[in-house]
């Protein structure tokens, strides 16, 4: 289920063709069938005159018509001892564009339904998902709770501000399958994303005993590289998931036990990226909490990073409060941090980082993984032997790529946009 401002419940052709003019008119609806696909008998595969020219008020006339499908103007039954043929109907006399009754398998009919529903940015179908029963507060009904193929069941509810909460207990089945198979546990709730705390829908997932890590995934209508889960701890403190990631449908985090999630678009609007190659993976880093801009809606994405800089976005990301105390200079806490990790020897903080010891930097917070092959780019030879497998590791990975003529610039100072979208590719192919 999902945020929604209508629930139909039922993908037959009246719930359909409802759910497709609500859409129509600009209201969130979601349509729910129990069923997997639409391949099943029903009770009667006839199409009348009034919905036939519902269908072309519709713009779907030409579509329908393209569907295999029998025609019948009359209708006839023999009477009599000599079986006389009588005419108990007759369309054809209908003064009307559409004086017959069609004769469609209803499976294409609601295949014709639900692709043009698709389209619609304000309806969502819902298969494999059974409405079971409903919520009731205050004398009316606000809220759905469903139950998926797999067992995983849930509710959604609309308070009385239009917030939606709204809960899912995941199945053994679905947390087994999805690990199998490598996959997230798609979460049977869709929502919205909220522009703050206040706005956000809450999310509340429940997972089966000893699930241990789990990775899921919460399907976002409006999903963008700036939207971001946020997780509520039990004492009422929010806490930014920096390794949350948007999908093509959704936020995707990993998840121990039983979880509150708000789901926020914290995207940041930098003048200097609007027109930039790295937008989107600076609006990922810095929607995260690991960049700030420089000051006057900046970004800064010529400027060089310095070695301090990367340490306390290195802390950022490991979940470091990096806020300076008193008398300390603003790189401090990061830097003693990663000192303490091995993975910088705290010297030069003010420097300009180079490509080479961006890459290093990063390798050895990953953990310093295992990696074998050889550098092929033409300046391979300048490459310090400290940083060889970091930027073998860092190109492999997809993390670092050249800057033309098949060269990594290794001694290069690091932009700030570069820096972020090594982050942000980071980021994304973490598991």
């Amino acid at each position: 289920m999902e945020r929604t401002t209508c629930c139909v419940v039922g993908g037959g052709p009246a719930g359909m063709v409802l759910g497709l003019l609500l859409a129509r008119s600009g209201v969130d609806v979601t349509v729910l069938e129990k069923h997997g696909d639409f391949l099943r008998d029903f009770r009667g595969d006839t199409v009348h005159p009034t919905t036939l020219q519902l269908l072309d008020d519709l713009g779907l006339a030409e579509r329908f018509a393209a569907l295999p499908q029998r025609r019948i103007q009359q209708v006839r039954l023999p009477i009599g001892p000599g079986g006389e043929l009588f005419t108990f109907g007759d369309f054809g006399l209908l003064p009307i564009k559409y004086n017959y009754i069609a004769m469609v398998p209803q499976w294409d009919f609601l295949d014709l339904l639900a692709a043009e529903g698709a389209r619609e940015p304000h309806f969502t179908l819902r298969m494999n998902t059974e409405a079971v029963g409903l919520i009731r507060e205050r004398g009316r009904v606000n809220g759905v709770r469903y139950r998926t193929a797999d067992g995983t069941t849930g509710t959604v509810k609309t308070d009385k501000d239009g917030k939606t909460e709204a809960e899912a207990k995941i199945s053994n089945k679905a947390v087994e399958d999805a690990k199998k198979s490598s996959e997230a546990v798609k979460v049977p709730t869709e929502v919205k994303a909220g522009k703050d705390s206040n706005s956000a829908p809450t999310v509340k997932v429940e997972l089966p005993k000893n699930a241990g890590e789990t990775k899921i995934e919460i399907p976002v209508s409006n999903v963008n590289s700036g939207t971001v889960a946020v997780i509520v701890h039990e004492d009422g403190t929010e806490e930014i998931v920096k390794n949350s990631k948007p999908t093509e449908d959704g936020v995707q985090l990993t998840v121990d036990g039983n979880t509150v999630v708000k789901i926020i678009d914290n995207s940041k609007d930098f003048i200097d990226t609007r027109n930039h190659w790295s937008r989107d993976e600076v609006n990922f880093v810095a929607s995260r909490d690991i960049f700030n801009g420089v000051g006057n809606n900046l970004f800064g994405v010529s400027q060089p990073m310095t070695r301090g800089m990367v340490n306390t976005v290195l802390a950022r990301l490991a979940g470091i409060d990096t806020t300076p105390k008193n008398g300390q200079k603003w790189y401090e806490v990061g830097t003693e941090w990663a000192k303490s990790k091995g993975i910088t020897d705290g010297t030069n903080p003010e420097a300009s980082v180079t490509r080479e010891q961006l890459a290093t930097l990063l390798y050895r917070f990953y953990g310093s993984p295992a990696i074998s092959g050889t550098l092929r780019f033409a300046d391979a030879g300048a490459v310090s032997a400290y940083a060889q497998d970091a930027l073998l590791w860092a190109t492999q990975n997809g993390i670092m790529n050249g800057v033309g003529n098949n060269c990594v610039a290794p001694s290069a100072d690091a932009q700030r946009a570069q820096v972020a979208a090594m982050m942000a590719r980071y980021l994304k192919n973490a598991d």
